[in-house]
């Protein structure tokens, strides 16, 4: 085995490493990370579609590498039956493979570039209550997007031409004249556009990593939401120097003009610079949009807790309680609920279950819902004015027990 099949074999693990942990958190995020019309959650749904762009291209440059593997194995003594048209079929797949990976690889940077800017703008319209620069960002991103999804189509149709007419010419017993010269200009042509996609990625990574920054500086004022807005510089500053590393090495090695590329550069740095940032800042990602407290709401769920003893209270807003819930004696504060803890019988010191406030029903009390029966107390004497010549008879208040009264005469 020479030096070109080792780097291609660790090509092939470092590509396919990170396709099925990948795909098991997208496919949990599209059960917890909800959007819910949320307009500050915007960026979630485009977090989820960047999932598959890239677990797409994880998974076509594996299958790049590993038929580029085969074709290394079949060209040895031990395959020897295979006929060189074979071989050249396969290398050809393998390499138009290898193109279709790198169409999704950028297809998948262009999203997160939109997905940052989501992200943050809804960062600053809960923190501040308004953005009033959500829109035009969102129309700049989604410019920006369209004017690098162009230029990758047109890289990805130069990389389809160029292949074909290169085996062509591997095929060609005789190719005509200038045939090499005309490759090696297409070559240089790819390498630059190549180049220049790198460049404008660097480029568009900048903003990003600015209006996070942004960001974390209006998050001082929210301390639950302090932590999430620097997961999200984080996963802006991963991106950069991800994209700063291929634009450093297709600047090196692909601009220039009979530069030879070390083995290593494509098939062991390119891979570790490239898929383990993306992987870290796709998983700082989908942990902002799972969080329920801590993340970006406009309205956060409310968070159900249970005190010892008591039925469960709701905690608004997100907040967690300092002291425990307080038993109102009499009629509650105004807008507020009574709470009423179960008894628990055998419990020394335990307060009993306190009577209803009227008006207050509650689901622990038999009768709740029902209006309360005033008490009937003592009935007043009637005093009835008497007829001329009768005596007015005198009440007498009654008497308790052993305590004598003196007749009023």
């Amino acid at each position: 085995m020479d030096n070109i099949t080792g780097y291609r074999i660790a090509a092939t693990a470092l590509y396919g490493i990170w396709v099925t942990p990948l795909f098991i958190i997208w496919c949990v995020s599209l059960c917890t990370a909800r959007r819910k019309k949320d307009p500050v959650r915007v960026g979630v749904a485009w977090m989820k579609a960047v999932f598959p762009f890239w677990i797409i291209a994880l998974v076509f440059l594996t299958i790049a590498y590993g038929l580029r593997l085969w074709v290394d194995f079949a060209r040895d003594n031990y395959f020897s039956r295979y006929d060189e048209d074979v071989l050249l079929a396969v290398s050809q797949a393998g390499d138009s493979v290898w193109g279709v990976g790198w169409l999704f690889t950028y297809i998948a940077n262009i999203l997160v570039l939109v997905c940052f800017a989501e992200f943050c703008s809804g960062f600053v319209l809960v923190l501040t209550g308004a953005n009033r620069f959500a829109k035009p960002i969102r129309y700049a991103a989604l410019g920006t997007a369209f004017v690098f999804f162009i230029l990758d189509i047109a890289w990805f149709g130069m990389v389809m031409k160029y292949y074909n007419a290169y085996y062509n010419y591997l095929r060609d017993p005789s190719p005509p004249r200038g045939t090499s010269a005309a490759l090696n200009a297409d070559g240089r042509t790819l390498s630059r556009l190549s180049g220049a996609l790198d460049i404008l990625l660097w480029l568009a990574s900048l903003p990003t990593v600015g209006y996070a920054a942004f960001v974390v500086h209006k998050a001082r004022a929210a301390p639950h939401l302090r932590n999430s807005a620097g997961l999200l510089l984080a996963a802006t500053i991963l991106n950069f120097v991800r994209t700063t590393t291929e634009m450093a090495l297709t600047a090196t090695y692909g601009l220039g003009d009979r530069i030879i590329t070390p083995l290593y550069v494509p098939h062991i740095v390119g891979p570790i610079l490239s898929c383990i940032p993306m992987f870290v800042l796709l998983v700082l990602l989908f942990t902002i949009a799972i969080r329920k407290q801590k993340g970006p709401w406009s309205n956060p769920p409310q968070q159900t807790q249970w005190a010892p003893g008591t039925v469960p209270y709701v905690v608004p807003n997100g907040t967690a309680p300092q002291q425990p819930p307080m038993i109102w004696q009499g009629q509650p504060p105004q807008g507020q609920q009574p709470y009423y803890p179960y008894p628990q019988p055998g419990v020394a010191g335990y307060p009993q279950q306190p009577p209803p406030p009227s008006g207050y029903p509650h689901a622990g009390y038999p009768h709740a819902g029902y209006p309360q029966q005033p008490v009937q107390g003592y009935p007043q004497p009637q005093v009835v004015a008497p007829a001329t010549g009768q005596q007015v008879p005198v009440t007498q208040e009654p008497k308790a027990p052993g305590v004598a009264t003196v007749p009023v005469s």
